[in-house]
């Protein structure tokens, strides 16, 4: 996975370079997204991983399946990567240019799990409270999960925030076992 992370960094820049020019950010985050979802596709790539499968075929073939949902700029990543043999690295390629488009616009993602749904004063609160603490706008992306028994865990780049009752509970047990 590494190697692919390493082929895949110069390919995001150059993407990122062309939605920096006129902040075209959302429309390169659905275009890498789509095509991470069409190349993951068993079929697709069985034929991406078969080397007798033509090039130029394979080309159309993926530009014919989102045809409607991309422009020149895109036909052209996907030549150049099909081209150079790169295709596999689309997923990384998708990975680094978020972490490049966060760092332009200063945001961080957060995953948030809760043992109960947030309602929306609750998600203003812990995003405010992020934001304070990362010193950046925060995008939140929530989800329940009932086996955190209370409380809320906070994924955030590296940073890990958990403050569910599981784990309080489970360092009380350690303690008491101690």
């Amino acid at each position: 996975m590494s190697e692919l992370s390493t082929i895949a960094r110069p390919y995001a820049k150059a993407v990122f370079d062309l939605a920096d020019q006129d902040q075209s950010y959302d429309k390169w985050s659905d275009v890498l997204s789509l095509l991470t979802n069409i190349v993951a596709d068993d079929t697709v790539q069985s034929l991406v991983d078969d080397p007798f499968v033509d090039k130029s075929k394979l080309a159309e073939l993926i530009k014919g399946v989102c045809a409607d949902r991309v422009d020149e700029q895109t036909h052209n990543l996907v030549d150049t990567l099909i081209d150079n043999g790169r295709l596999n690295a689309i997923g990384d390629i998708s990975a680094r240019f978020e972490e490049l488009r966060a760092e332009a616009e200063q945001t961080v993602e957060a995953q948030v799990e809760s043992a109960l749904p947030l309602d929306d004063a609750q998600l203003e609160k812990l995003s405010a409270s992020l934001e304070k603490h990362f010193g950046k706008k925060v995008k939140l992306a929530t989800s329940v999960n009932e086996e955190l028994m209370g409380g809320i865990l906070i994924r955030a780049g590296d940073t890990v925030i958990d403050g569910s009752v599981r784990t309080k509970l489970e360092k009380l047990a350690s303690t008491i076992r101690a």
